[in-house]
C-alpha cells in the first residue's frame, strides 16, 4: 500500500485502502461503517459524486493511525480536489509544503537513528 504522499487524490488514496482491504475479506459496508458512512455513500465518494468533509477526513485519518503530517496532507489534498480551478495554485503549494517537510525529517531521523547504531 502506498503513502498518502503518493497520491493526487483522497478519492484515489480511499479507493486503494479499501482494495487493500477486501483482499482481506473486509467488505465496501464494513469499510464504510469504521467511518459512520454507509456503503453506497462511500462508493459516492469514491466515484466523486459526493464529497467528503474534512471533519471526515480528520476521523478517517485518526482511524489510519496517520501521523499529523499525513493528516494535513489529506486535509489539502481533499480541499485542493474541491476548491474551484482559481483557488487550487495555494492548496498545491501547500501540498508541496508539506511533502518537503516530510522529506527532510524522516531522514535525519533515520540518520540519527542509524549514527547511534
Amino acid at each position: 500500500m502506498k503513502n498518502i504522499f503518493a497520491y493526487q487524490s483522497v478519492r484515489e488514496f480511499l479507493s486503494d485502502r479499501f482494495r487493500h482491504e477486501k483482499i482481506r475479506g473486509m467488505t465496501l459496508a464494513t469499510f464504510a461503517a469504521q467511518f459512520e458512512l454507509s456503503g453506497p455513500m462511500f462508493k459516492m465518494i469514491m466515484k466523486g459524486t459526493r464529497n467528503l468533509s474534512v471533519y471526515k477526513a480528520h476521523d478517517i485519518a485518526r482511524l489510519f493511525q496517520m501521523t499529523h503530517e499525513e493528516q494535513e496532507y489529506m486535509e489539502a489534498l481533499l480541499l485542493s480536489e474541491q476548491a474551484p480551478a482559481a483557488h487550487r495554485g495555494y492548496y498545491e503549494k501547500r501540498l508541496a509544503q508539506i511533502k518537503e517537510t516530510v522529506r527532510v525529517q524522516p531522514q535525519t531521523a533515520k540518520t540519527e537513528t542509524t549514527e547511534t547504531a
